[in-house]
């Protein structure tokens, strides 16, 4: 073994697969279609180690994006939009406006509270999302969220 590991990331994850491709029944998400819409994150918030092992955050394009979920239509009715931090992906709403409107549902992970806004929350009403998301800040002073670097 090499004393240190590198790690060489792929700097355009458009030109390989981050879709569910092996579906298993009678699992937590088995009627949703999994969608990976970034990796790596730039917050770097201190207990996250994908932060620091998928760094730089990337994103996929909506084309690539769209492109997946249409492919997962196919197959289910619920498009689980998975990543880092899906919530900075610049074509987010874009994105759910699209699954949306394709009568389908999309399985939000990774949303940040500080960077959802009126349009992210009525999208998730518009979504039919009944189950509630997890929005606490997590830490008890923004002293502790400053030293974590988490917002």
């Amino acid at each position: 073994m090499p004393e240190r590991i590198k790690i060489k990331h792929v700097k355009d994850i458009n030109y390989f697969c981050t879709e569910e491709v092996i579906s298993a029944p009678d699992t937590e998400m088995e009627d949703m279609f999994l969608v990976e819409v970034n990796r790596g994150c730039a917050r770097s918030c201190r207990f996250c180690a994908a932060s620091f092992v998928y760094r730089p955050a990337r994103f996929r394009s909506e084309t690539e994006i769209i492109a997946a979920i249409d492919r997962g239509l196919i197959r289910k009715k619920k498009i689980g939009l998975v990543g880092t931090a899906v919530s900075d992906h610049p074509g987010l709403v874009n994105i759910c406006e699209y699954i949306i409107a394709q009568k389908a549902q999309a399985g939000l992970g990774s949303l940040r509270i500080d960077r959802i806004d009126e349009k992210i929350v009525d999208l998730i009403k518009a979504n039919g999302d009944r189950d509630g998301r997890a929005r606490a800040g997590m830490q008890g002073s923004q002293r502790m969220r400053d030293v974590l670097h988490k917002i």
